[in-house]
């Protein structure tokens, strides 16, 4: 797998153009990340009647006008993910990575979905593949992450 990652220019801003996971995002938080058109959110919850189009629309943009480049190399991406709890001052760190593999049906039970996920903020991710789908990335998204 070679990643994709906002381009090092825009480093220092970070912060900016990332946004939390799709399913924890506040209907506040979003209208706020919306305000910037190169932040991530319009990548994994967009917007418009057509949201796969318009993120595929939007990833493609982005790559042909250099906001995002793509790694030399193939890699395997680790990544830190630190929160707090409603009501709790302890911060936590989930930890993993992220790598290419084969895509597999969900009935055959090979890769298996995660433990906790909410239906309602993922049917759309994996219901069949639509038309703008690409064969063996129908389950996968390509988020910039920093390679350890």
């Amino acid at each position: 797998m070679r990643g994709w990652r906002y381009n090092p220019a825009m480093s220092a801003n970070i912060d900016a153009y990332v946004s939390p996971l799709f399913d924890v995002v506040s209907t506040k938080q979003r209208e706020a990340l919306y305000r910037n058109p190169l932040n991530s959110i319009h990548l994994s919850v967009p917007l418009g009647d057509d949201p796969a189009g318009a993120a595929l629309a939007r990833l493609r943009e982005w790559q042909a006008s250099g906001v995002l480049l793509q790694d030399e190399l193939p890699g395997i991406y680790a990544y830190y993910q630190y929160f707090r709890l409603p009501g709790s001052t302890r911060e936590y760190c989930r930890k993993g990575f992220m790598c290419h593999i084969r895509a597999y049906d969900w009935a055959e039970n090979v890769v298996l979905r995660h433990e906790n996920t909410l239906p309602a903020s993922v049917n759309d991710r994996a219901e069949p593949a639509g038309p703008h789908a690409v064969p063996d990335q129908r389950h996968a998204r390509a988020l910039p992450r920093r390679r350890l």
